[in-house]
């Protein structure tokens, strides 16, 4: 015959701290195969027509890949504010493309263009990246670890686990 049992469930806010970092580390194991936390900046990325196929979490810079530089620089400027980094990355590129001088020489012109670009892509590499790097801070050792678990009304037993162990 079934038996019925009960047994005490605690909210986040009612443990200990002790038990909160349990509980913490539970749900940065299950955010761990979860990459829905950068989606946002991904998104962001692609309307300026910005492409990011690597990132590295250590160092903050992320690989940026841009096959329309000009749109991109557009949009930015357009959709960015004037305090976000990638705005001043992208008035930076314009402001040096601007300065290029028409000197007539062809192979200079386009080396000066090539390193502008390489500074944009670079910019927006460190923007990007820096963005993605507070995020996941943010989503798995800030306050949004705990968000997270609050507006999911999580349930833990009073050590911060989420099992429940049954003695025969």
């Amino acid at each position: 015959m079934a038996k019925q049992l009960t047994f005490a469930a605690y909210t986040f806010d009612e443990l200990s701290d002790k038990a909160k970092d349990k509980a913490r580390q539970w749900m940065r194991e299950s955010l761990g195969a979860n990459t829905d936390w950068a989606d946002s900046i991904i998104d962001d990325a692609k309307q300026a027509g910005v492409f990011l196929p690597e990132w590295d979490a250590d160092s903050g810079t992320a690989s940026v890949h841009c096959p329309d530089v000009e749109r991109t620089v557009d949009y930015i400027l357009a959709n960015h504010g004037s305090e976000c980094d990638t705005h001043k990355a992208a008035k930076a590129y314009r402001d040096a493309m601007g300065a290029i001088p028409d000197t007539g020489q062809d192979e200079d012109e386009q080396e000066r263009t090539d390193a502008a670009m390489n500074i944009l892509h670079d910019e927006l590499g460190r923007c990007y990246g820096n963005a993605l790097r507070a995020e996941m801070e943010y989503m798995f050792y800030g306050e949004g670890l705990d968000d997270t678990i609050e507006a999911n009304s999580y349930l833990f037993s009073e050590d911060g686990s989420r099992t429940v162990t049954l003695n025969a």
